[in-house]
């Protein structure tokens, strides 16, 4: 049987988003907001906004585990609206018990 792919390239964006998702159950959502800063340091990413985050999260920043494939299709995103200077249209983050933020959610 021959697939083509042309015909699943309308749902690559939901797949994207559902990549990037991470079961969390206290998210919280945000946006449009701008980007300040992004960078890496080992294997981790972090985030920070111009606009104040909902949660209060350890240094400002909502951090993202670079390990996975959810976690780098993230900072590509994050990366596409820095250069372009579009502001990210929502965000949904976690904290955990140390009062880091994690990426659950990013859409440009």
């Amino acid at each position: 049987m021959h697939l083509r792919l042309s015909r699943f390239w309308p749902l690559l964006p939901a797949a994207l988003l559902a990549t990037v998702m991470a079961s969390g159950a206290s998210a919280a959502t945000q946006g449009p907001v701008p980007i300040a800063v992004l960078g890496t340091q080992w294997n981790t990413g972090y985030v920070s906004f111009t606009a104040p985050l909902v949660d209060t999260c350890q240094f400002n920043n909502v951090y993202i585990n670079l390990t996975t494939d959810g976690g780098r299709a993230a900072l590509s995103v994050l990366l596409t609206a820095h250069a372009s200077g579009r502001p990210i249209s929502r965000i949904d983050y976690s904290k955990d018990s140390q009062g880091m933020c994690w990426l659950e959610l990013v859409q440009l």
